[in-house]
This record gives structure tokens, C-alpha cells and sequence, in this order.
């Protein structure tokens, strides 16, 4: 890992990409530029990692079951890129993450799970399949120099199971990471171990885990220069630090993957310079570049003034933001550098107004569709000036805050509409003067630019319009449709100028929003109904409901939306996290006689309601939503609940009220 006790640039790419080695020529092409010394490959999907070329040789009754002809391709993909990479010099690692079996596992190989449909970590079955999935992987690729090892977001978990007594999460993570450090050693290959989770404790978790290998084993760490994910206002990682006995790499992304993945320009050589100087402050030893993502590339965007940042830095860690930006436009911009280095300077401050909300984050994917909002409870943060404490799970808010004004929001986004249009006057401005390798796309960054910081405030508008119009339970939800309508005239608009790639999915997003928010306006309105109607209700929460997320305390990935039935549901847990589950308060009734009402689908299993201390197991009906009365005593004048699962399928939650 360490090479003349400097620090090591590595690229990383393949990250939901096509894998071909035609991408990989184009990096391995523009690696020199950027003193690139090696490299990382991912295969994330569909299958990840190891999987992706194994044969499963030992398991006849799977192997049935794989593509070998795919896993051959691929085999022969990665051996051709493993040798370009060796013949420029360079090291290479693949990524991989575990646990990721087959699916049929569970029906060929039943001694491999447990009563629950969880991997039975207590046994040697599944130790005895990974040291197989690792020996078959270097048997057909066995110049690839070692493995980046990731034990979160794979198909089963490690560190957040239902059942952590039985699978305790530090040593079960343990003892997998041992497995792949002793495999290694046998072949003289190297193991990082990526530390990354989506939640405080994961990271905690797997942090005692490296401690723990470490005393036996050599490993690198590896992980994300700002917690959990990318983030371009989150404080650097506090987890990133140095061990007796290992390596540490820090993770960068240069494209901006929730930042238009370079089809806008975010760029932002001050930050990569501020990480940098926090990489270094913890003495790490390599640093880590992602320079693709779903599609694009960082090399054919605007963006790659991230890349040309973090290398002028690792030559001269004293390198001023200012002389970064001043050599990249001269050298790139010529004559027209010092017109449109202002313009170029504001992405950053552009790319904080349309894609946050006074610092929280607006949407978990590229682009503001319904699931991606509602993952990181934007709507809770339209609530004006409430507490954001109750979302200290979910690493897109910034629980320490308070909710900003409607006035604040709207004005905010308004402003990003009003600067992407001045910067893209100046842009055009001086188009004729712009090189003509660069012309059509720095205009066309900038036009998107324009175009998505509308769609970001048709977006918002939407929200306040649902979150108006389910207050007054109006039947007929007049300002939703509105805001429905005037999006949908953005995009069209949009269509006749522009559409294709990122604008193509914004206005399919637009769309889909179009359909989805009234339908689940009248899914949440009609559950609303159905409980106030028959039942005296003290206080409810909807659980499936884009107007209670406030009022629900959850972590990120461990709770699904979906409608069944004509009623908006959520689930206490998923397959990533079994241990997920739901905490909302509620207010008792003054009455003597009270009872909690829980509505649950049957497509889901039974949930454990804990009330004040007390637990109560509800199971749902054979078919469709029942709505189960449980009675818990009340402690003073609310409900504390708690709900969680108690098998392999996570309940589905319509919603939890108080009544007399």
C-alpha cells in the first residue's frame, strides 16, 4: 500500500457501470495526467464482487444455477484488465461485498440459514462456503492483487441482525474478516477493510472490528472522506483514522454522484483540498477516487476539476483552491478563463441550494422522486421550526437543527433558479470564445444547471402543496393538483428545448411524481378516514404517511414505503436491516378505558409493539389490513412505542392511533 512513504493516488471506477474494457482504456488512457499509481475495480450489480466470477464449483447443486458463461466473460474482462494495469505499473484490488450468496442457497443448502431465513454465523457451513468463494476467485483470477472487502449494504447482513445475542455483531464481522485475512495471507495478497456504514453505530461497530483483526492480522482501512455518504456540507468522517498494524485510505468522489453525476457541473477543488488536509492530518497513506458512476464519467465533465485538484495537491500540499482554479481554466478556457471563472466558482454554493434544504439533504438519489424523498424524510423538514432530533438516524438531516420557514425554503430554492440563470447568461455570453472541445459541453452543463434548479423548486412547491391540502383533509386536494400542473408545464417546456440523459430522467421523474403524490395523498387521506370514522381516536400516526414522517424516528435503509390495498404502509425492518424498526410517541386518552389500535397487512408478519416498557406481539390477519386493539397501561399522559419484527418478514404498518 505504501510506496516511498508518500501518499498513493488510486482511481476507482466501475460503480454501476457497464463493464467493458473500452472504459477502462479511456481511464488507464488519462491515468499519467494525474500521476495515478493504482487502481480499484467495482462490480456492484447485479451480482457483487467475488460472485460475479465464480463458478460456485464446490456447490454442484447451485452451479446449476449461475451464468457460467456470464461469470466466464467476465473472468476474461477482469484477467485483461488486471494485465493492463500490471504492464503501466500499477496495482489493482477488486471490490467485493459479503454476505452475497445465490438465492437458491436457502432451498439447496438449508443447513446454511436459520429458523429466522438469516445467515446462521454460529455454524461453519457458511465460513466453509467463504473460504471456497475466495480460493475459486484466485484460481481464475489470480493476478487481481487483493480485495476491498465491504460488510454492509450486501444481501445479508452481518452487523444488524435480528438476533445480535445469538450472532453478537463485533465478533460474527470478526471472524468473516479474519476468513478473508488469512485467505489472503496464504497468497500473498493484500485486504482492505472498508469501514463504511450508513449509521453511526455501524461505523463504531466495524471500527472495534478492524481493532480486533488487527492484533494478528496486516489490513487497510478504507473509508469515505465524509460520513455515511457523499456530501458536500457534512463534516469530515470521524471515523477515518489510523491503526497500530494497518494502512488507511480515504475515499473521494470527484463526479458528484448525488450532485447530477457530472452532467452539471459541482466544482469544488476547495473542498477536496479542505478533505485532504483532513486525510492527511490522520495520516493516511492512500487516497481513493471514484471517477465513474451509472453511466458517466468524470474525465468527460466539467467536474474533472476535482481530479485536477486532488492531484496538483498530492505534488504540492500546500496549493492554494485559488491557483488550482486559476491553472485548470487558463489551461483548459484560455481567454475567456477570468469571464467565467465567477461562473465556475458558484457551482458549488448552486449545487447546496438545489439539492439541500438549509443543509438537508432534498433527495437520496439523482433525481427528487417520491422514495428517494420520502428515505430521507424530506418531508419532516418542511415542518417549520420543529426539532430535527428525532432524525438522528437518518444521515441526510442534520438532526442537531431545527426546520427551516416555508419563507426560507422557497426562498432558497428561488435562488438557485434566479443563479443558474445568471450563470448561464455569462455562459453564453461567451460561447464563441469558449474552446471548441469544451463549448457544447460547458453550455450544455449549464443549461441543465438551469433546468434542474426548476424542477428542485417545482419539487418542493409539490410537497407544501400535499402537506396543505392533507391538514384540511380536502377531499379534493386543489393545491396539490396545481402544483402537479405547473411541474408538469416546466417539463414540457423543458422537453421542446432539452431532453435527453439527466434532463430525460428529471422529466421522467417529474412525471412519475405527477401520478404517484396524488395517489398516495388519497391512499393516506383515505386511512385517515377509515380510523377517525371508527374508532374515538385520541391521537394517530400514519405510519405510511408523507405528512407524519415528524413524528417517526427510524434509521436510513431500515424502513420501506409501499401501498397496499389503497393504504400507504411502512415496514420495521429490511432484508439489509432485520433489526430496523419504528419509534413514535403518541397521546393517551384521559379516559380510563384505552387502547392502542395497530393497522397491519397481512403480506407482512407480526410485529412487537413495546408501550411503555411493556412488549405485545400483533400478528395481522390471513388477508389484507386488520386492525388489532392491544392494551398497555398508560405511563402519565403518552404512549412510548416501539415497533419492531419478530420473524423473517418485516411487519407492514398502515398506522398506530390511541383510543378510548
Amino acid at each position: 500500500m505504501l510506496k516511498n512513504n508518500k501518499t498513493e493516488l488510486c482511481w476507482s471506477f466501475f460503480h454501476s457501470m457497464e463493464h467493458n474494457l473500452d472504459h477502462f482504456k479511456r481511464i488507464l488512457a488519462e491515468a499519467d495526467k494525474y500521476n495515478v499509481e493504482s487502481f480499484e475495480v467495482c462490480v456492484e450489480l447485479p451480482i457483487y464482487g467475488l460472485d460475479l466470477f465464480i463458478d460456485y464449483e464446490d456447490y454442484p447443486l447451485i452451479s446449476e444455477h449461475i451464468d457460467v458463461k456470464l461469470a466466464q466473460k467476465m473472468r476474461n474482462m477482469l484477467n485483461e484488465i488486471v494485465k493492463m494495469s500490471h504492464a503501466s505499473g500499477r496495482r489493482i484490488t477488486l471490490w467485493h461485498r459479503e454476505v452475497v450468496i445465490p438465492e437458491e442457497m436457502s432451498k439447496y443448502y438449508p443447513e446454511l440459514f436459520d429458523s429466522k431465513g438469516e445467515i446462521d454465523f454460529s455454524k461453519n457451513e457458511y465460513f466453509k462456503l467463504l473460504k471456497s468463494k475466495i480460493a475459486e476467485f484466485f484460481k481464475h483470477v489470480p493476478g487481481i492483487d487483493g480485495i476491498v472487502l465491504t460488510l454492509t449494504e450486501a444481501n445479508y447482513s452481518v452487523i444488524n441482525t435480528r438476533q445480535p445475542d445469538k450472532y453478537p455483531p463485533i465478533d460474527t464481522a470478526a471472524k468473516i474478516v479474519k476468513v478473508f485475512a488469512e485467505e489472503m495471507e496464504k497468497t500473498n495478497k493484500t485486504l482492505t477493510f472498508r469501514t463504511f456504514g450508513s449509521l453511526k453505530s455501524d461505523y463504531q461497530t466495524l471500527s472495534k472490528v478492524a481493532d480486533i483483526v488487527l492484533q494478528n492480522h496486516r489490513l487497510e482501512i478504507e473509508t469515505k472522506v465524509t460520513p455515511y455518504d457523499w456530501s458536500i456540507v457534512q463534516p469530515n468522517n470521524q471515523f477515518l483514522k489510523k491503526r497500530p498494524n494497518s494502512g488507511l485510505a480515504a475515499e473521494f468522489d470527484s463526479l458528484g454522484e448525488f450532485y447530477g453525476l457530472g452532467e452539471i457541473p459541482c466544482m469544488i477543488p476547495d473542498l477536496q483540498l479542505q478533505w485532504l488536509d483532513s486525510a492527511r492530518s490522520k495520516d493516511v497513506n492512500r487516497i481513493c477516487v471514484r471517477v465513474d458512476r451509472r453511466g458517466r464519467q468524470t474525465l468527460d465533465s466539467l467536474n474533472k476539476i476535482n481530479l485536477f485538484a486532488i492531484s496538483q495537491s498530492l505534488k504540492n500540499p500546500n496549493i492554494k483552491a485559488e491557483e488550482i482554479w486559476i491553472e485548470w481554466m487558463e489551461e483548459n478556457f484560455k481567454e475567456v478563463a477570468g469571464e467565467l471563472l465567477p461562473v465556475f466558482t458558484l457551482t458549488k454554493e448552486i449545487c447546496k441550494k438545489m439539492y439541500y434544504i438549509d443543509g438537508h439533504m432534498l433527495t437520496q438519489r439523482l433525481t427528487p422522486d417520491f422514495k428517494s424523498i420520502m428515505l430521507g424524510a424530506t418531508p419532516a423538514i418542511l415542518e417549520e421550526n420543529i426539532s430535527l432530533e428525532f432524525a438522528d438516524g437518518l444521515w441526510s438531516v442534520l438532526s442537531d437543527k431545527h426546520s427551516p420557514s416555508r419563507e426560507f425554503v422557497l426562498n432558497e430554492k428561488q435562488e438557485a433558479c434566479r443563479m443558474t440563470e445568471e450563470c448561464y447568461r455569462k455562459v453564453v455570453e461567451f460561447r464563441d470564445k469558449i474552446p471548441e472541445q469544451l463549448r457544447e459541453l460547458t453550455c450544455n452543463s449549464f443549461l441543465k444547471l438551469v433546468y434542474i434548479s426548476q424542477f428542485m423548486n417545482e419539487c418542493v412547491k409539490i410537497l407544501y402543496a400535499y402537506l396543505d391540502d392533507i391538514r384540511d383533509a380536502s377531499n379534493s386536494p386543489e393545491r396539490l393538483k396545481q402544483a402537479i400542473d405547473n411541474s408538469l408545464n416546466v417539463a414540457e417546456r423543458v422537453c421542446k428545448d432539452f431532453n435527453s440523459g439527466l434532463i430525460k430522467d428529471f422529466v421522467d421523474c417529474i412525471k412519475q411524481n405527477g401520478v404517484v403524490f396524488p395517489e398516495w395523498y388519497y391512499a393516506e387521506l383515505k386511512v385517515i378516514n377509515d380510523i377517525n370514522t371508527n374508532y374515538d381516536v385520541s391521537d394517530l400516526v400514519i405510519t405510511g404517511g408523507v405528512s407524519y414522517e415528524w413524528r417517526i424516528r427510524r434509521y436510513m435503509h431500515a424502513s420501506e414505503l409501499m401501498l397496499k390495498d389503497g393504504y400507504p404502509v411502512r415496514s420495521a425492518g429490511t432484508k439489509l436491516f432485520p433489526n430496523g424498526f419504528l419509534e413514535l410517541e403518541l397521546a393517551a386518552p384521559k379516559a380510563k378505558n384505552h387502547s392502542l389500535l395497530v393497522v397491519l397487512h397481512s403480506d407482512g408478519g407480526a410485529a412487537q409493539i413495546t408501550a411503555n416498557g411493556k412488549s405485545v406481539t400483533v400478528s395481522p390477519g390471513t388477508t389484507g389490513f386488520c386492525f388489532k386493539k392491544v392494551n398497555i397501561p398508560v405511563c402519565g399522559d403518552k404512549f412510548e412505542i416501539k415497533i419492531e419484527s419478530t420473524d423473517n418478514r418485516p411487519p407492514l404498518i398502515a398506522g398506530i392511533a390511541s383510543i378510548k
